[in-house]
């Protein structure tokens, strides 16, 4: 789409996010406030909020349900649409949505750590009940209940 426009927020998930449900990938609600320092105060005040429905595609929102919360601050870059709907009462209401090429934490409120997407040829062997590496040659030994020594 040639003509979109490309927008970058950043704001706080006002709910989990949630996985679409038509298709794969994930819905999330971002609030974006403007605030501004006030002198005389000497405080910061917030202005109007504006509210963003954003989507993913499967494998960012695979990422995205993995690894953020309701109140985590998000960067979002994707391109800008509106969806104009008439709710019960008749009154016409629009919706700001963000078709997401990208989702981040907001560092400037904190730290992450970043742990790539695991392939499924670099999975190495391992006990699927407790996840632990299984050293090659190393085979799953099950103990019968009744052999384990109770203290």
């Amino acid at each position: 789409m040639k003509d979109a426009t490309v927008i970058t927020i950043r704001g706080n998930l006002t709910e989990d996010p949630q996985p679409k449900t038509q298709g794969n990938g994930a819905k999330l609600r971002v609030a974006v406030t403007d605030s501004y320092f006030d002198r005389e105060s000497q405080t910061w005040k917030d202005l109007r909020s504006e509210f963003y429905t954003v989507f993913t595609g499967p494998a960012l929102g695979a990422n995205v349900l993995s690894s953020v919360r309701k109140g985590n601050p998000v960067v979002v870059t994707g391109r800008l649409s509106t969806n104009t709907w008439q709710d019960d009462a008749g009154t016409d209401r629009t919706d700001l949505q963000i078709n997401a090429e990208s989702v981040a934490v907001d560092l400037v409120w904190g730290s992450a750590t970043y742990k790539g997407r695991l392939r499924l040829d670099t999975i190495p062997e391992h006990d699927p009940s407790t996840g632990e590496v299984l050293t090659p040659g190393e085979e799953e030994v099950t103990i019968p209940e009744e052999a384990v020594a109770v203290a």
